[in-house]
Protein backbone atom coordinates (compact mmCIF):
# COMPACT_ATOMS: atom_id res chain seq x y z
CA UNK A 1 0.00 0.00 0.00
CA UNK A 2 1.38 3.43 -0.96
CA UNK A 3 -1.07 5.66 0.89
CA UNK A 4 -3.59 5.83 -1.96
CA UNK A 5 -6.77 3.93 -2.75
CA UNK A 6 -7.76 3.27 -6.34
CA UNK A 7 -11.44 3.49 -7.25
CA UNK A 8 -11.38 -0.15 -8.38
CA UNK A 9 -11.03 -1.21 -4.74
CA UNK A 10 -14.62 -0.15 -4.12
CA UNK A 11 -13.92 0.84 -0.51
CA UNK A 12 -16.22 3.14 1.43
CA UNK A 13 -15.07 5.94 3.73
CA UNK A 14 -15.56 3.64 6.72
CA UNK A 15 -13.40 0.98 5.04
CA UNK A 16 -10.58 3.46 4.48
CA UNK A 17 -10.87 4.82 8.01
CA UNK A 18 -10.77 1.36 9.54
CA UNK A 19 -7.83 0.35 7.36
CA UNK A 20 -5.92 3.49 8.40
CA UNK A 21 -6.55 2.66 12.06
CA UNK A 22 -5.02 -0.78 11.58
CA UNK A 23 -1.92 0.68 9.91
CA UNK A 24 -1.54 3.13 12.80
CA UNK A 25 -1.90 0.35 15.40
CA UNK A 26 0.74 -1.78 13.71
CA UNK A 27 3.03 1.23 13.51
CA UNK A 28 2.63 1.79 17.25
CA UNK A 29 3.33 -1.88 17.94
CA UNK A 30 6.48 -1.67 15.81
CA UNK A 31 7.99 1.36 17.51
CA UNK A 32 7.27 -0.05 20.98
CA UNK A 33 8.85 -3.39 20.08
CA UNK A 34 11.97 -1.64 18.77
CA UNK A 35 12.17 0.89 21.60
CA UNK A 36 11.93 3.90 19.28
CA UNK A 37 10.87 7.37 20.33
CA UNK A 38 7.87 7.53 18.01
CA UNK A 39 6.16 5.49 15.27
CA UNK A 40 7.87 5.46 11.88
CA UNK A 41 4.81 4.00 10.14
CA UNK A 42 1.40 5.67 10.07
CA UNK A 43 -1.37 6.02 7.52
CA UNK A 44 -0.99 9.78 7.06
CA UNK A 45 2.82 9.72 6.73
CA UNK A 46 2.63 7.38 3.72
CA UNK A 47 0.71 9.87 1.62
CA UNK A 48 2.83 11.94 -0.71
CA UNK A 49 5.90 9.69 -0.41
CA UNK A 50 7.51 6.96 -2.49
CA UNK A 51 7.10 4.51 0.37
CA UNK A 52 5.20 1.25 0.01
CA UNK A 53 3.72 -0.74 2.88
CA UNK A 54 3.35 -4.52 2.65
CA UNK A 55 0.79 -6.08 5.01
CA UNK A 56 0.46 -9.81 5.67
CA UNK A 57 -2.79 -11.33 7.00
CA UNK A 58 -4.10 -14.78 7.75
CA UNK A 59 -7.13 -16.32 6.07
CA UNK A 60 -9.38 -14.53 8.56
CA UNK A 61 -7.94 -11.13 7.58
CA UNK A 62 -6.08 -10.81 10.87
CA UNK A 63 -3.02 -8.64 10.37
CA UNK A 64 0.20 -10.41 11.32
CA UNK A 65 2.96 -8.06 10.21
CA UNK A 66 4.03 -5.06 8.14
CA UNK A 67 7.01 -4.15 5.98
CA UNK A 68 7.63 -0.58 4.80
CA UNK A 69 10.09 0.16 2.00
CA UNK A 70 11.21 3.17 -0.02
CA UNK A 71 14.14 4.63 -1.91
CA UNK A 72 16.58 6.91 -0.07
CA UNK A 73 19.55 8.93 -1.27
CA UNK A 74 22.48 7.92 0.95
CA UNK A 75 26.20 8.60 1.28
CA UNK A 76 27.79 5.35 2.41
CA UNK A 77 31.37 4.38 3.26
CA UNK A 78 32.31 1.61 0.84
CA UNK A 79 34.93 -1.10 1.28
CA UNK A 80 37.69 1.44 0.53
CA UNK A 81 36.38 3.73 3.30
CA UNK A 82 35.33 6.30 0.70
CA UNK A 83 31.96 7.98 0.52
CA UNK A 84 29.78 6.58 -2.23
CA UNK A 85 26.49 8.15 -3.24
CA UNK A 86 23.67 5.68 -3.83
CA UNK A 87 19.88 5.48 -3.87
CA UNK A 88 19.11 1.92 -2.77
CA UNK A 89 15.81 0.35 -1.88
CA UNK A 90 15.55 0.64 1.90
CA UNK A 91 13.65 -1.26 4.54
CA UNK A 92 12.25 1.48 6.76
CA UNK A 93 10.09 -0.58 9.10
CA UNK A 94 9.71 -4.32 9.62
CA UNK A 95 7.46 -5.75 12.31
CA UNK A 96 5.70 -9.04 13.03
CA UNK A 97 3.35 -9.24 15.98
CA UNK A 98 4.95 -10.85 19.02
CA UNK A 99 2.43 -13.69 19.14
CA UNK A 100 3.26 -14.67 15.54
CA UNK A 101 7.04 -14.57 15.57
CA UNK A 102 9.28 -17.58 14.86
CA UNK A 103 6.72 -19.04 12.47
CA UNK A 104 8.28 -17.96 9.17
CA UNK A 105 5.85 -15.07 8.69
CA UNK A 106 8.55 -12.39 8.62
CA UNK A 107 10.70 -14.39 6.22
CA UNK A 108 7.76 -14.95 3.87
CA UNK A 109 6.80 -11.26 3.99
CA UNK A 110 10.35 -10.11 3.26
CA UNK A 111 10.94 -12.59 0.45
CA UNK A 112 7.58 -11.79 -1.13
CA UNK A 113 8.68 -8.15 -1.32
CA UNK A 114 12.12 -9.14 -2.65
CA UNK A 115 10.57 -11.20 -5.44
CA UNK A 116 8.12 -8.41 -6.30
CA UNK A 117 11.01 -5.97 -6.76
CA UNK A 118 13.40 -8.53 -8.28
CA UNK A 119 16.06 -7.72 -5.70
CA UNK A 120 18.18 -9.61 -3.16
CA UNK A 121 18.63 -8.96 0.60
CA UNK A 122 22.26 -7.92 0.10
CA UNK A 123 21.21 -5.08 -2.24
CA UNK A 124 19.01 -3.39 0.35
CA UNK A 125 19.84 -0.70 2.92
CA UNK A 126 18.32 -1.23 6.37
CA UNK A 127 17.26 1.79 8.40
CA UNK A 128 18.54 1.49 11.99
CA UNK A 129 17.90 -2.27 12.19
CA UNK A 130 17.19 -3.76 15.60
CA UNK A 131 19.35 -6.56 17.02
CA UNK A 132 16.51 -8.98 16.15
CA UNK A 133 16.59 -7.95 12.51
CA UNK A 134 20.39 -8.21 12.35
CA UNK A 135 20.23 -11.74 13.76
CA UNK A 136 17.41 -12.56 11.35
CA UNK A 137 19.46 -11.46 8.32
CA UNK A 138 22.51 -13.34 9.55
CA UNK A 139 20.53 -16.54 10.15
CA UNK A 140 18.60 -16.69 6.87
CA UNK A 141 20.97 -15.00 4.39
CA UNK A 142 24.43 -15.01 5.96
CA UNK A 143 24.61 -11.21 6.06
CA UNK A 144 27.14 -10.32 8.75
CA UNK A 145 29.76 -7.68 7.96
CA UNK A 146 28.97 -3.98 7.59
CA UNK A 147 30.61 -0.65 8.32
CA UNK A 148 28.75 1.59 10.81
CA UNK A 149 27.46 4.71 9.05
CA UNK A 150 26.68 8.20 10.33
CA UNK A 151 23.19 7.97 8.85
CA UNK A 152 22.36 4.82 10.90
CA UNK A 153 21.59 2.85 7.74
CA UNK A 154 23.19 -0.56 7.44
CA UNK A 155 24.62 -1.49 4.03
CA UNK A 156 26.27 -4.88 4.16
CA UNK A 157 29.70 -5.48 2.62
CA UNK A 158 27.98 -8.04 0.38
CA UNK A 159 26.37 -5.08 -1.38
CA UNK A 160 29.79 -4.28 -2.86
CA UNK A 161 31.38 -7.74 -2.92
CA UNK A 162 29.84 -11.17 -2.35
CA UNK A 163 31.12 -13.22 0.59
CA UNK A 164 31.14 -16.97 1.04
CA UNK A 165 28.57 -16.76 3.82
CA UNK A 166 25.87 -15.10 1.71
CA UNK A 167 23.00 -17.27 0.43
CA UNK A 168 19.52 -16.52 -0.90
CA UNK A 169 16.85 -18.46 -2.78
CA UNK A 170 13.99 -16.75 -4.60
CA UNK A 171 10.55 -17.44 -3.17
CA UNK A 172 8.72 -20.11 -5.16
CA UNK A 173 5.42 -19.25 -6.79
CA UNK A 174 3.60 -22.20 -5.25
CA UNK A 175 4.26 -20.78 -1.78
CA UNK A 176 2.42 -17.56 -2.56
CA UNK A 177 -1.19 -18.00 -1.45
CA UNK A 178 -3.73 -15.22 -1.67
CA UNK A 179 -6.08 -15.61 1.28
CA UNK A 180 -8.26 -12.59 0.49
CA UNK A 181 -11.26 -13.46 -1.73
CA UNK A 182 -12.31 -11.03 -4.50
CA UNK A 183 -14.79 -8.34 -3.53
CA UNK A 184 -17.34 -9.72 -6.04
CA UNK A 185 -17.27 -13.08 -4.26
CA UNK A 186 -18.00 -11.36 -0.95
CA UNK A 187 -20.91 -9.40 -2.44
CA UNK A 188 -22.52 -12.61 -3.72
CA UNK A 189 -22.93 -13.92 -0.17
CA UNK A 190 -26.61 -13.67 0.71
CA UNK A 191 -26.12 -13.81 4.46
CA UNK A 192 -23.20 -11.87 6.02
CA UNK A 193 -23.00 -14.48 8.79
CA UNK A 194 -22.27 -17.17 6.18
CA UNK A 195 -19.58 -15.11 4.47
CA UNK A 196 -16.24 -16.61 3.50
CA UNK A 197 -14.77 -14.25 6.06
CA UNK A 198 -16.40 -16.19 8.90
CA UNK A 199 -13.92 -18.62 10.56
CA UNK A 200 -14.65 -22.33 10.39
CA UNK A 201 -15.46 -24.23 13.57
CA UNK A 202 -12.06 -25.86 14.07
CA UNK A 203 -10.27 -22.50 13.80
CA UNK A 204 -12.42 -20.49 16.20
CA UNK A 205 -10.24 -21.44 19.15
CA UNK A 206 -7.10 -20.25 17.37
CA UNK A 207 -8.78 -16.96 16.45
CA UNK A 208 -9.83 -16.35 20.06
CA UNK A 209 -6.27 -16.94 21.21
CA UNK A 210 -4.98 -14.50 18.61
CA UNK A 211 -7.47 -11.88 19.73
CA UNK A 212 -6.36 -12.41 23.31
CA UNK A 213 -2.75 -11.83 22.24
CA UNK A 214 -3.69 -8.46 20.79
CA UNK A 215 -3.42 -9.16 17.05
CA UNK A 216 -4.99 -6.32 15.09
CA UNK A 217 -8.53 -7.21 14.07
CA UNK A 218 -10.04 -7.54 10.61
CA UNK A 219 -9.25 -5.01 7.91
CA UNK A 220 -12.78 -4.35 6.71
CA UNK A 221 -15.58 -2.96 8.89
CA UNK A 222 -18.06 -5.78 8.23
CA UNK A 223 -15.68 -8.12 10.03
CA UNK A 224 -15.89 -6.29 13.34
CA UNK A 225 -18.77 -5.30 15.57
CA UNK A 226 -17.87 -1.65 16.03
CA UNK A 227 -16.47 0.84 13.55
CA UNK A 228 -15.36 4.43 13.88
CA UNK A 229 -17.57 6.78 11.91
CA UNK A 230 -15.96 9.26 9.54
CA UNK A 231 -18.21 12.02 10.90
CA UNK A 232 -17.04 11.33 14.44
CA UNK A 233 -13.44 11.58 13.36
CA UNK A 234 -14.08 14.91 11.66
CA UNK A 235 -15.86 16.17 14.76
CA UNK A 236 -12.95 15.09 16.97
CA UNK A 237 -10.41 16.77 14.66
CA UNK A 238 -12.46 19.98 14.66
CA UNK A 239 -12.53 20.03 18.46
CA UNK A 240 -8.78 19.47 18.62
CA UNK A 241 -8.17 22.38 16.23
CA UNK A 242 -10.40 24.72 18.26
CA UNK A 243 -8.72 23.66 21.50
CA UNK A 244 -5.28 24.27 19.99
CA UNK A 245 -6.33 27.74 18.79
CA UNK A 246 -7.61 28.57 22.28
CA UNK A 247 -4.36 27.41 23.92
CA UNK A 248 -2.28 29.46 21.46
CA UNK A 249 -4.39 32.56 22.18
CA UNK A 250 -3.96 32.13 25.94
CA UNK A 251 -0.20 31.65 25.55
CA UNK A 252 0.09 34.84 23.47
CA UNK A 253 -1.81 36.80 26.13
CA UNK A 254 0.47 35.48 28.88
CA UNK A 255 3.60 36.37 26.89
CA UNK A 256 2.32 39.87 26.17
CA UNK A 257 1.40 40.43 29.82
CA UNK A 258 4.83 39.15 30.90
CA UNK A 259 6.53 41.64 28.58
CA UNK A 260 4.48 44.51 29.95
CA UNK A 261 5.15 43.66 33.59
CA UNK A 262 8.89 43.05 33.19
CA UNK A 263 9.61 45.88 30.72
CA UNK A 264 11.25 43.52 28.25
CA UNK A 265 9.26 44.51 25.18
CA UNK A 266 9.84 47.59 23.00
CA UNK A 267 6.07 47.97 23.06
CA UNK A 268 5.94 48.21 26.84
CA UNK A 269 4.65 51.57 28.05
CA UNK A 270 7.46 52.16 30.54
CA UNK A 271 10.26 50.66 28.42
CA UNK A 272 13.38 52.91 28.46
CA UNK A 273 13.67 52.92 24.66
CA UNK A 274 10.06 53.96 24.24
CA UNK A 275 10.39 56.74 26.86
CA UNK A 276 13.56 58.05 25.24
CA UNK A 277 11.92 58.14 21.83
CA UNK A 278 8.87 59.97 23.23
CA UNK A 279 11.07 62.60 24.89
CA UNK A 280 12.98 63.16 21.63
CA UNK A 281 9.73 63.68 19.71
CA UNK A 282 8.53 66.18 22.30
CA UNK A 283 11.77 68.19 22.04
CA UNK A 284 11.52 68.30 18.24
CA UNK A 285 7.94 69.49 18.37
CA UNK A 286 8.87 72.12 20.99
CA UNK A 287 11.58 73.47 18.69
CA UNK A 288 9.12 73.75 15.83
CA UNK A 289 10.03 70.71 13.78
Amino acid sequence: WNGKFNQEFGLSIDDVTHFSEIVDKMGIGSYKAQGLGQPVTSSYSLRGTNHTLYIICDNHHKVKGILKIGYKKLFIHNLNHEYEEMTPLCILDFYVHESCQRRGIGKFLLEFMLKSHNIEPRSIAYDAPSPKLLNFLNKHYGLRSFTPQNCNFVVYHDYFQLSDNYHYEILKDDLIIHHTPPLKEIEQQSDPKESVLEPVENEKKEEQENNHCGIVSAIFPHQTETTTSHDKQLEWITKQIEQTKLEISKSEQKIYQHHLENHVSPYSISHPTRNEKSQRIKRLRKNGY
